[in-house]
């Protein structure tokens, strides 16, 4: 076991050879710049047990700063602090891509989660959250379980938490695959800004978030995957609650340009699709197809400003008002639709579809 003191830093230039088991300890770092012989490493390296009981963190984050490929074999790593160098947009983070060119990958039952009272670590203004993809690119998320641990992170009376477990700000070419997104209490299980472009959102599973989770009442809007970048595809993604959400829950928000929703299947959400500009941005060229919406409250909804050349094509809507008596803003149970208020009035109210085909 190499000890390493603070401000040091181990370089090695060879290959390692070494089973996930502790080999570096100590407030130093460890390069493995230059050398191509070390493909990917593990947070073992660094202390991780994968207990579920240990705090995990700590080592995780040094395994990703080497910049090299990240691998968790089976277990699950307990997420039990923020690093205050990860504040960004009033969130304190657990985990950030300080590099590009880079994968964070599990084997199977890899398990990252969220430990208990976590949303309100931080001191931020909005709370903590887990992952951070922030001004890189090139990245790769698969094969893991987020548990959000939402029962034990439910939203209190002090005001919004974002708790989102995975955001993407001024990054591109990220791809998040065949991962399991499980019990968020924020506002999203994924979401990527206006200054990320070219991310795909391919082929992972969101079960629970937001205002389904039993006991989460201040939390009162949520959507499985938020997206303003364009150039952006959303693809066989699978979101399911296992209770019927009591305030508004909705499965995947377009909000860029460019955009594809393919072959995905949205159960229990209101709406299923939400698609509409933001401030002053209209959107335009949208491909929503082939997705399945079942026992929604909404199928599709539109909003915000002008949309240009949007299809809508080739989905199936089952809608289910009934099952959600919980959820009073509005009375409306409608296929596809623009914005609507309790009245029932289908109306824009900033903009309008221009050359769409639904």
């Amino acid at each position: 076991k190499f000890s390493i003191a603070s401000g040091k830093t181990l370089t090695i230039n060879g290959p390692v050879q070494a089973a996930p088991v502790q080999l570096f300890e100590g407030l130093g770092t460890v390069s493995f710049t230059g050398n191509a012989s070390i493909p990917e490493v593990y947070p073992q390296w660094w202390g991780a047990l994968g207990d579920g009981v240990q705090d995990d963190a700590p080592a995780l984050r040094k395994a990703m700063a080497t910049g090299r490929d990240v691998y968790l074999i089976g277990g699950t790593y307990l997420m039990d602090s923020v690093d205050a160098a990860f504040n960004y947009d009033g969130n304190a983070w657990v985990l950030k891509f300080t590099n590009s060119n880079q994968k964070l990958s599990g084997g199977p039952r890899a398990v990252i989660k969220f430990g208990a009272g976590m949303i309100d670590e931080g001191g931020q203004t909005y709370g903590a959250g887990l992952l951070l993809v922030s001004s890189v690119t090139d990245l790769e998320i698969s094969g893991i379980l987020f548990d959000m641990n939402g029962a034990n992170n439910l939203v209190g009376a002090v005001g919004i938490r974002n708790c989102k477990a995975l955001k993407v700000t001024s990054s591109s070419r990220i791809k998040i695959k065949d991962n399991h997104f499980y019990n968020c209490p924020g506002h999203n299980g994924i979401s990527t800004d206006q200054y990320s472009y070219q991310i795909q959102i391919e082929s992972n599973i969101f079960t629970n978030g937001g205002t389904s989770i039993p006991g989460n009442t201040n939390q009162g809007d949520w959507s499985a995957i938020y997206c303003e970048s364009d150039e952006t595809v959303v693809k066989n993604n699978i979101i399911t609650h296992n209770a019927v959400p009591f305030a508004p829950a909705g499965g995947i928000e377009f909000h860029g340009s460019r955009m594809v929703g393919q072959g995905n299947i949205i159960k229990n959400s209101s709406p299923g699709i939400y698609i509409g500009g933001f401030g002053t941005r209209d959107i335009s060229d949208l491909n929503i197809s082939d997705n399945v919406m079942q026992d929604c409250r909404a199928g599709i909804k539109f909003s915000g400003r002008m949309i240009r050349r949007c299809n809508i094509i080739g989905n199936t809507i089952h809608l289910n008002r009934d099952q959600f008596t919980a959820y009073t803003a509005d009375t409306a149970c409608v296929g596809i639709c623009s914005s609507y208020d309790a009245t029932n009035t289908y109306a824009f109210h900033y903009g309008s579809l221009i050359d769409c085909n639904i």
